[in-house]
């Protein structure tokens, strides 16, 4: 990470349960309209983030981390029933509980094996592109970085190598999504001709579109 700026010390507890679910090869946006939904159906959602898997083809998991606690095979099966009523019912599903530090999984092993990957990279935030999380609704217009991780979960800035400070503009276009990366979730942000923005666009060229 070549520019820092860090939010003040003190990570948030873990989620009691993280949910992973693979569903095969559908598009980006419709894996995040499927993991809004099931979050929708299984409530207490803390953060949403999709990952990218290469096998068997590249496509995208999506991660759903939760702060209700639930007994796990009550929460798998909610989880199958709502991907099922969603048209996915052939998605592998894994389930990771707090309580136990163990990772449940349902479904075919070749559908499994993505979700288990996308539930590691989260659970040990080393993985991950959030599209909800904490705060994430107060990072609208202009910001200075300093107001961006008071206001929200993001705890640090990758600027690329350009000098920024907490005083720093972002352009943040109402679309901020951040990466876990090695215990913390960053920014990637890029220069604009007035300020800053963040490198991940609404409307990207193909040359710019980022997972």
């Amino acid at each position: 990470m070549s520019q820092t700026s860090s939010a003040p010390a003190g990570a948030p507890s873990s989620p009691h349960h993280i949910v992973a679910f693979d569903p095969g090869d559908l598009a980006l946006p419709e894996v995040e309209h499927l993991a809004r939904a099931l979050a929708h159906s299984l409530a207490g959602a803390r953060d949403i983030c999709t990952y990218p898997v290469s096998e068997p083809a590249p496509h995208d998991c999506a991660v759903i981390a939760l702060d209700v606690a639930a007994d796990v095979a009550t929460l798998l099966r909610a989880v199958r029933e709502a991907l099922v009523a969603h048209g996915a019912a052939a998605a592998g599903v894994a389930v990771w509980s707090a309580d136990t530090g163990a990772i449940h999984t349902s479904g075919d092993l070749a559908d499994v094996a993505g979700a288990v990957n996308a539930l590691v990279a989260r659970r040990d935030q080393t993985g991950g592109r959030a599209i909800l999380f904490p705060g994430q609704d107060d990072l609208r217009g202009v910001l200075p970085i300093r107001d961006m991780l008071a206001r929200s979960a993001i705890t640090a800035v990758d600027s690329l190598g350009i000098p920024v400070d907490p005083d720093t503009l972002v352009v943040t276009r109402d679309f901020v999504r951040p990466v876990y990366r090695d215990g913390r979730l960053v920014l990637a942000l890029r220069p604009r001709a007035d300020a800053m923005g963040c490198f991940e666009q609404p409307d990207p060229t193909p040359c710019c579109a980022m997972h």
